[in-house]
């Protein structure tokens, strides 16, 4: 027995095996609405016109296209479109929406999210990890997401 164990390898693929391919048996969502609630004072003039001391903040995903930020009174359904800033080219990216054997997985520069399968046409977020906040110089850590839909 040796003081400096010998590095352990990884077994060997058998090549002669055929790769599995999984069909899946719907389409992945073409529009996926990703809502964080936030303070109407955290999003200062950003805010539309209403009552709410809390706004919900919508992030709109259209597969292949750049993001759509919403700001939305929740009282008054008033919606504001929020342009996210032109010198941060990779805020506009497109999105990727890629079906997976156990949800979806949305990925660009900006957005990476996991979405695990309910059932036929309901999702839940497991993961997020996004700089929209950053974008929109609104401060503070953490914000909790309250919902997704996906259609």
């Amino acid at each position: 027995m040796s003081l400096h164990p010998q590095p352990r390898t990884a077994p060997q693929r058998d090549q002669t095996k055929p790769r599995v391919v999984i069909e899946l048996d719907r389409p992945a969502p073409k529009h996926i609405v990703l809502s964080w609630r936030v303070s109407r004072s955290a999003v200062a003039q950003l805010a539309p016109a209403g009552p709410s001391q809390v706004i919900h903040l919508e992030l709109r995903v259209v597969a292949n296209q750049p993001t759509q930020c919403m700001l939305i009174d929740p009282k008054t359904n008033a919606e504001r479109v929020v342009d996210l800033p032109a010198d941060l080219s990779d805020a506009q990216a497109p999105i990727a929406i890629t079906q997976t054997a156990i949800g979806l997985h949305l990925e660009s520069p900006t957005l990476h999210a996991h979405l695990q399968s309910i059932d036929a046409d309901t999702y839940e977020l497991v993961y997020i990890r996004t700089n929209i906040f950053a974008q929109l110089n609104i401060q503070g850590g953490r914000y909790e997401p309250i919902g997704v839909l996906a259609k």
